[in-house]
């Protein structure tokens, strides 16, 4: 059996009284931007994760698990092809990679508050993002950079970030959100 007092430990609470503890192999960054507190470490079990705020936002070995589940009941919902998307949030760009799988998309929108997180995930995390950043179909923005244009049936918006969101009147419940762009959306970046 392994010893437990070999390895470095990241503790991450789930509830009041439990949590999931996971074996580090390195910290390959962490920063202080203007908004969190981000890392980006590589574990024994679950390859690399990203971590805000020292909650686990994704990991290289599940996050296909969460971001095509995000993306393509969406996507294949829809009565025509999608022609254009809208991530709000999505540092890493495992939204965008998986919008992007679809050749009917000629623009994928990213808008992210955190740029320096973006920054970081390009350049540390290519395993979850599979040149998404790069791909001439992708925008990335800050928001309110500059207001989208006029609602499309064919655009579809996907916010990862909402699980991160606490829970108000606005927002009820948490977790992905897929929905038709609308002008109110559109008109908020």
């Amino acid at each position: 059996m392994i010893s437990p007092q070999h390895y470095k430990w990241f503790f991450e609470p789930t509830t009041a009284v439990e949590g999931h503890m996971h074996a580090i192999r390195r910290t390959i960054v962490e920063a202080r931007t203007k908004f969190q507190h981000a890392e980006i470490m590589e574990t024994h079990a679950y390859g690399k994760l990203l971590v805000l705020d020292g909650r686990i936002q994704s990991s290289q070995a599940e996050d296909f698990i969460y971001h095509e589940g995000l993306v393509h009941p969406g996507l294949l919902a829809t009565e025509n092809r999608p022609e254009s998307g809208l991530v709000i949030g999505g540092g890493e760009g495992a939204t965008l990679r998986e919008m992007l799988r679809y050749p009917s998309m000629r623009r994928a929108v990213m808008v992210d508050i955190d740029g320096e997180v973006v920054e970081l995930c390009k350049r540390h995390l290519p395993e979850m993002h599979q040149g998404a950043f790069d791909d001439p179909r992708t925008e990335v923005r800050r928001p309110r950079s500059e207001k989208s244009r006029t609602a499309d049936v064919r655009r579809i918006s996907v916010m990862p970030s909402a699980r991160r969101l606490k829970a108000n009147h606005m927002w009820p419940t948490l977790g992905p959100i897929l929905m038709p762009s609308t002008n109110d959306v559109n008109s908020r970046l």
